[in-house]
């Protein structure tokens, strides 16, 4: 929602764009697509070390070998000697964002197997991710995504563990937690149909009450989206996966 104020170009006489190729709604999909590769390759690679009393080495190792894989033709580019082919590789490994995603993958094996991380270490990844975040840090070279990847991980395996955060642990997160893909999904057309009503409205833009009622009417209807979207179609889906572990 931190974008917002970008869409306040789109009005009732945009709708046009819906249609288009950079469609203004759906640009988020990609991320999915990238997530369904990542799904598809993950289960070959961790299969293949499951017989390894290593496996968090091995992870990590293949986290450093597509960071280098992105990170070398760039490097090459810059002193004049590209190569195409691998141009080519070090896009897709920027784009699939494998590399972060398996970083989760570490920290979800890790707490799967009840392995544990100081809390020390805890509390300082989550203190240096607020401050980055509020000094808007951006390492170079491509590694703010490695860097926020293992910050966020570690903090949200803190949170995970501490069970002190009883305001995190309650039915309403709960819940928003389950349809969390469908806010995801959905909160673009939330967005885009709540600029069009307020353009309806002639509400005149950066007033407190547009911003207000972007806000509140954006959010909840992301939230009515994802909730139907989880009720009427989601859950029957969800049954199939627990057919198909039988």
């Amino acid at each position: 929602m931190q974008h917002l104020s970008k869409w306040h170009g789109f009005n009732r006489n945009q709708w046009h764009g819906l249609t288009e190729i950079a469609n203004p709604i759906c640009f988020q999909n990609w991320s999915i697509g990238i997530e369904e590769q990542f799904y598809m390759i993950w289960p070959l690679i961790f299969i293949s070390i499951l017989k390894t009393t290593k496996r968090s080495i091995v992870l990590i190792c293949i986290v450093i070998l597509i960071y280098t894989l992105r990170i070398i033709p760039f490097a090459l580019n810059s002193i004049g000697y590209p190569i195409a082919s691998l141009t080519t590789l070090g896009n897709y490994f920027i784009m699939g964002r494998f590399d972060n995603m398996a970083i989760g993958g570490l920290l979800a094996i890790m707490y799967f197997h009840k392995q544990t991380i100081s809390k020390t270490i805890q509390l300082i990844s989550l203190g240096i991710l607020v401050l980055s975040l509020f000094m808007q840090f951006n390492p170079k070279y491509g590694s703010s995504h490695i860097y926020y990847s293992i910050l966020f991980a570690i903090s949200i395996y803190h949170f995970i563990n501490a069970k002190k955060y009883k305001l995190l642990n309650n039915i309403t997160i709960n819940y928003l937690g389950k349809i969390s893909y469908g806010i995801y999904m959905y909160h673009l057309i939330a967005i885009y149909l709540t600029l069009n009503i307020l353009s309806l409205l002639h509400i005149t833009h950066n007033s407190i009450y547009f911003n207000i009622s972007l806000y509140v009417i954006a959010i909840s209807i992301t939230i009515l989206l994802a909730s139907l979207s989880y009720e009427a179609l989601e859950k029957r889906i969800l049954r199939l996966k627990d057919l198909l572990q039988k």
